[in-house]
């Protein structure tokens, strides 16, 4: 007869009991599901960061004798001087028996009559104001007006001697020479032309041209009115256009916020925009935002950011140029 100690038992059952344990684990591991991890929360979509990449803006082409004011592009022509005038029947001040007198040609691009309040004066030493024009009323009729403004002068001048002087106040004043043209460069559009696209919700949008000019036109139903920038200040004015895109889907587009765009830290001075933008029943729409900027000491715009801020998924965009 064999005897089995006790120790051995006890090393068999425990063997025993390990190995039933390393079954039932394996047994469960293999039938138990694995528990799904919890997904990460999906970031909006980036900011599009758009460079309009052009160095410089292009002047646009423009007679070196014109210039714009108040949304009149305005031509220097010749000039006389004369004792009296017959079409002026104003009396000359006392002590200025000559009249200098200033033709020009306006020319109004608008569909509309365009007003506007403006003094002119002419600089021989001391700031002579205008004493007559033939265009009293102040308001321009579309295209192209002739037209006259007479100076009172002490003595008969050398008009490579004057200097025009156009506005006043706080306002972008023209100021140049009777005699050198060059000095209503300055005064002239600068502009980029461009097709930078970007999409905004379900629909594109395309900035067309970005324009830096010293006045612009406000028009509505009752006429239009020229507007000119503040002293160094120049208006950017920014020409879109807008598409819905149909992804066959129910909703409309999301609204560029138009309302919220900033051009650098400057909010929209206007636009031209209707009120209701880019939707599927509104599929295409067009229009400007108008900025008012400060010129740089070098006579440059920029680098500017115009930014569509957004609290949505689809992120703000931002596009930089310079003027």
């Amino acid at each position: 007869m064999t005897f089995i100690s006790s120790s051995s038992v006890k090393r068999t059952l425990l063997s025993l009991v390990f190995l039933l344990v390393l079954l039932s684990a394996c047994s469960l591991g293999a039938n138990t599901s694995p528990v799904a991890s919890t997904p990460s929360p999906t970031p909006g979509t980036p900011p599009q960061t758009l460079q309009i990449r052009q160095a410089s803006a292009d002047a646009e082409p423009s007679d070196p004798w014109t210039f714009l004011y108040r949304g009149v592009e305005f031509t220097i022509g010749s000039t006389d001087q004369q004792l009296s005038f017959a079409d002026d029947s104003d009396s000359k001040p006392e002590g200025d028996p000559w009249i200098f007198r200033l033709y020009l040609k306006a020319f109004n691009p608008v569909k509309s009559p365009l007003s506007m309040s403006t003094d002119w004066y002419l600089d021989e030493g001391e700031n002579v104001l205008a004493q007559t024009m033939s265009f009293k009323l102040v308001t321009f009729p579309p295209g192209t007006s002739d037209l006259w403004v007479d100076f009172p002068l002490r003595n008969k001048m050398d008009p490579g001697q004057l200097t025009l002087q156009v506005g006043g106040g706080t306002e972008a004043v023209i100021t140049t020479s009777l005699t050198r043209p060059g000095d209503l460069q300055k005064y002239h559009d600068r502009s980029i032309t461009t097709n930078t696209t970007f999409e905004y919700g379900n629909s594109q949008w395309t900035v067309e041209k970005i324009t830096s000019s010293i006045s612009w036109t406000f028009s509505s139903q009752f006429g239009a009115t020229g507007m000119q920038a503040n002293g160094d200040s120049r208006f950017i004015i920014i020409t879109m256009k807008g598409t819905f895109k149909d992804n066959g889907l129910k909703q409309d587009g999301e609204v560029l916020p138009i309302a919220d765009a900033r051009l650098g830290e400057t909010r929209s001075y206007s636009g031209t925009f209707p009120t209701v933008l880019v939707s599927r029943s509104n599929p295409t729409t067009s229009g400007a935002l108008i900025f008012q900027v400060q010129v740089g000491s070098d006579g440059q715009i920029g680098p500017l950011d115009l930014l569509f801020p957004s609290n949505l998924e689809i992120g703000k965009v931002s596009i930089t140029f310079t003027l």
